[in-house]
């Protein structure tokens, strides 16, 4: 039985597929001073709730080619963790950092709307979510942030060469910056969702504009094929 899941209402994120950091200068450090809690519930409020895509059809496995496939790293409980350990659920992969300050939570927020839609079919569901940020993003600080959206997302961080090795492995774009001189550290990058079958595979990439709904969808193809 997994924890109880948050009660923070899911929403979008602002569209287009902009890097995490960008279009928000003025307001980082003041959203930041707020904690993971402040930062979960502006997530909800960001945007009203989207109407819900056009369910899409999903490619067979094989359609990425080489792009995907199992990594391990440190999770979010300080032990080492293998993707291929989650063998057996979907899984729903996306990449940032903790001291994002728009996209990141949004598109957390709306991970924890696929998980009403699904209703009971959600004990079958993983959420997985690699800092692109592992100098400042320690396990116990992915651990206390992701709590605040849902207590059973994990989390994955591990040394820079091994989060930029799963990057290059997912294709993941993705450069820290300063804001201004002497600003806080931020970090532009690809924000897609990987939806992963039973198997491990690769099977779509949702933009992180996808409404729940749509994302769900996509999950129950998975949860009711045959393998």
């Amino acid at each position: 039985m997994r924890p109880r899941r948050s009660s923070h209402p899911p929403c979008p994120a602002p569209p287009g597929d902009t890097p995490c950091a960008a279009g928000r200068a003025s307001r980082p450090g003041r959203l930041r001073r707020r904690g993971p809690a402040a930062l979960a519930a502006v997530a909800a409020l960001l945007l009203p709730w989207a109407a819900a895509g056009q369910e899409v059809e999903l490619p067979e496995p094989g359609y990425y080619g080489e792009k995907g496939g199992d990594f391990t790293l440190t999770g979010h409980t300080g032990e080492r963790l293998a993707l291929g350990a989650l063998r057996g659920n979907v899984v729903l992969l996306t990449f940032g950092y903790t001291s994002c300050p728009d996209l990141c939570p949004t598109l957390l927020a709306t991970l924890t709307g696929v998980w009403r839609e699904l209703g009971a079919q959600d004990s079958a569901l993983r959420v997985a979510f690699v800092t692109l940020d592992p100098e400042r993003d320690t396990a116990s600080r992915l651990a206390e942030y992701l709590a605040y959206f849902d207590p059973a997302f994990l989390g994955f961080t591990g040394t820079l060469a091994e989060v930029q090795a799963v990057a290059r492995q997912y294709r993941v774009k993705f450069a820290v910056r300063q804001a201004s001189p002497g600003g806080p550290r931020q970090v532009d990058h690809s924000t897609f969702i990987y939806l992963i079958d039973r198997r491990s595979r690769l099977r779509y990439l949702y933009p992180h504009t996808a409404p729940p709904r749509q994302i769900a969808a996509g999950v129950r193809q998975l949860l009711a094929a045959k393998e």
